[in-house]
């Protein structure tokens, strides 16, 4: 069967997009949100979590 011809050149794409987004940016938990996590997961074709993950980005500082 044939496959997506692009998807050689996709992925590392993606990797390297999110590699940039967490080098540049510091993240953190929004203000007033909660201080532990809730990690509970769903099973189907891949694994995620439940609840939602809502981040803030700060720019990246010394």
């Amino acid at each position: 069967r044939r496959g997506c011809p692009g998807v050689g050149f996709a992925a590392p794409s993606m990797e390297l997009a999110l590699a940039s987004l967490l080098y540049h940016f510091d993240w953190e938990l929004p203000a007033g949100g909660p201080s532990n996590l809730e990690m509970d997961e769903l099973n189907g074709l891949s694994v995620r979590l439940k609840a939602t993950l809502l981040l803030v980005a700060k720019p990246w500082s010394r």
